[in-house]
């Protein structure tokens, strides 16, 4: 019984690993949850502000003319979409790769129509090299905006090699979850099966095995939120840092109170051996006075 609540709670982490990354890591909510509540939009905003700004001393183009056209709730709607669009892609194989769905004709216009009025007015003329500035003053701002719409570069990553060896595999973590719980059905029936002659044990079992699986765990992740260990990143995107770090702690944060639970559980089911053992042993001895009467 040792032996096999040894390998069940390796299987059994495996499979809350797996359930873990197919239900959670997997689903947009805790993405859109942590950009919510790090304010990762207005960091966005803010970092192509500044840069705009100093992108607006080579052009001579002032600032205003770059951010107007960008709107905040337009930048949530965009990231959020290609968000959800790079996760679909890596997480099924039969999705589309992932595109920028953001309008980007008000900051062209704004740009081209800021250019084309200062030309008029100060009779530039309008050759090649005119038209080469405008289409490289625009592509170099809407870069810009592409950039910062990927808040946790999983669209990089998707059009990257390996982005293509996760939407080609991605079928393999519900495989891997599927199979460990098939393995602890059968450690399951193999316990019954040894310990079914002392059938009031196998709660203690049980409750040993989801209480271990569960320590294992938490140990290292109250470890790291104590350290408050994602606060040590360096990033030098502010709007990558604030969704990264505010991924990784909500998942800390969410693995911590599951497993919590699960050790309350665990703690539970032992202490229920307790007192199933002492209501047989006053069952048996009152029995035993009742045959002896």
């Amino acid at each position: 019984m040792m032996i096999l609540s040894f390998f069940a709670v390796i299987f059994l982490m495996v499979f809350e690993a797996s359930m873990f990354v197919e239900t959670v890591i997997f689903k947009p909510t805790l993405y859109s949850e942590a950009i919510g509540r790090k304010a990762v939009i207005n960091a966005v905003y803010e970092d192509l502000e500044v840069y705009f700004t100093q992108f607006s001393a080579p052009t001579g183009i002032p600032p205003e003319v770059f951010t107007d056209p960008i709107k905040k709730e337009e930048l949530s709607q965009s990231s959020f979409e290609l968000l959800t669009d790079s996760l679909e892609y890596l997480t099924d194989k039969n999705a589309p790769k992932p595109e920028i769905k953001y309008d980007f004709k008000p900051f062209e216009d704004s740009v081209v129509g800021y250019i084309e009025s200062y030309s008029d007015q100060n009779n530039i003329e309008k050759d090649e090299d005119y038209y080469n500035l405008i289409d490289n003053t625009v592509s170099t701002g809407e870069g810009q905006i592409r950039h910062h719409l990927d808040v946790m570069m999983l669209y990089q990553l998707s059009n990257s090699r390996y982005g293509g060896v996760l939407h080609e595999k991605s079928g393999y973590i519900r495989t891997v979850m599927l199979g460990s719980a098939g393995v602890l059905v059968l450690i399951a029936l193999l316990m019954f099966i040894i310990d079914r002659h002392h059938i009031r044990d196998l709660t203690y079992w049980l409750g040993l095995i989801v209480a271990v699986s569960s320590v294992v765990i938490l140990i290292p992740c109250i470890y790291l939120n104590k350290i408050n260990y994602f606060s040590t990143f360096f990033m030098r995107s502010p709007h990558i840092y604030l969704t990264v770090t505010g991924v990784f702690q909500t998942m800390l944060n969410m693995i911590i109170y599951f497993e919590t639970i699960m050790l309350i559980i665990g703690l539970i089911l032992i202490v229920l051996t307790i007192v199933i053992h002492l209501i047989y042993v006053k069952y048996k001895r009152a029995k035993h006075r009742f045959e002896k009467e």
